[in-house]
C-alpha cells in the first residue's frame, strides 16, 4: 500500500483521498465491497487521519462494477470485460428482451443491462457509503457509479428511468447523502455509446461541510492528462 502525506496537522479538517486496489472478488457481494473499503478507512484511522472535519474521496467508477453483484461465478469468471457483459445478458434474456427495445444509447445491450441491475447497485452503493461515513464521522465524496435518471431520495441514492449518467454521491457525517448529486459533464471516448452528458446547469454543487464548502469534479485520467 503506497501512502503519501502532504501538509501539517491543523484543525481545519483535511482531504483523503484514496486509491483501492479492488478485484472481482470485491464486487461478489455488498458484504465483500463494504468489507475492502472498510479495511482502507480502518487504516487511516489507526494513522489518526479521520476526525469530523475529514473529507475522504474514492475514486471514478468505483460503484460501477456493482454490477455484478450476487451474479454467481459464471460472470465473476468470466475473464474480460466482454465476457462478463455477455454473461450477465444470458442471466437476463427475459429481462433484456423487455428493456432492450426502448434503449436510446448505441451501446444498447450494455445500457439496457446498467438499467436492469441499476436498482441492486444503487441500494449497495448507498448502504456501504453511507455505512463508511456513519461508521467513521467524516463527509464522503463517494465515488462514481453508472445509474439511470439518479436522484437522492429522502438521503437516499436511488436509480430512475431514463438516460445512463456516471455520477457520484456525497456523504455527511451522519450517514445521509446531500440532496444533490455530482454528474460527470463531458464523458470520454469509451463512455460516449451508452452514457449521458450532464447539463452544465448541473455544474459544480456546493456542498457546505464540517471542513468548510465543498465543490466536487468528476474527471478521468485521461482527460486530466490533457489538460
Amino acid at each position: 500500500m503506497e501512502i503519501i502525506e502532504y501538509g501539517n496537522k491543523s484543525q481545519r479538517g483535511n482531504l483523503l483521498g484514496i486509491q483501492p486496489f479492488l478485484t472481482t472478488a470485491d464486487y461478489v457481494s455488498g458484504e465483500a465491497f463494504f468489507a475492502k473499503l472498510d479495511s482502507y478507512l480502518e487504516s487511516a484511522n489507526q494513522k489518526g487521519w479521520l476526525n469530523e472535519r475529514t473529507i475522504v474521496i474514492w475514486p471514478e467508477y468505483i460503484g460501477t462494477w456493482l454490477v455484478i453483484a450476487g451474479e454467481g461465478r459464471r460472470v465473476y469468471d468470466a475473464g474480460n470485460l466482454f465476457h462478463v457483459m455477455l454473461s450477465l445478458a444470458l442471466r437476463h434474456v427475459p429481462q433484456l428482451a423487455l428493456v432492450l427495445p426502448s434503449a436510446k444509447e448505441n451501446n444498447k445491450i450494455a445500457a439496457s443491462l446498467f438499467r436492469i441491475r441499476a436498482g441492486n447497485m444503487a441500494a449497495l452503493y448507498h448502504s456501504t457509503f453511507s455505512a463508511l461515513a456513519k461508521n467513521y464521522s467524516v463527509t464522503m465524496v463517494a465515488g462514481s457509479i453508472l445509474l439511470p435518471a439518479p436522484e437522492v431520495r429522502r438521503g437516499l441514492v436511488a436509480a430512475g428511468k431514463g438516460p445512463l449518467y456516471n455520477i457520484s454521491a456525497v456523504y455527511k457525517p451522519d450517514g445521509w447523502a446531500y440532496s444533490e448529486l455530482v454528474c460527470k459533464l463531458f464523458p470520454i471516448a469509451s463512455e460516449l455509446d451508452f452514457v449521458a452528458a450532464a447539463s452544465t446547469n448541473d455544474l459544480f454543487p456546493v456542498f457546505e461541510t464540517p471542513a468548510g464548502r465543498l465543490g466536487v469534479l468528476i474527471i478521468s485520467m485521461a482527460q486530466l492528462s490533457q489538460s
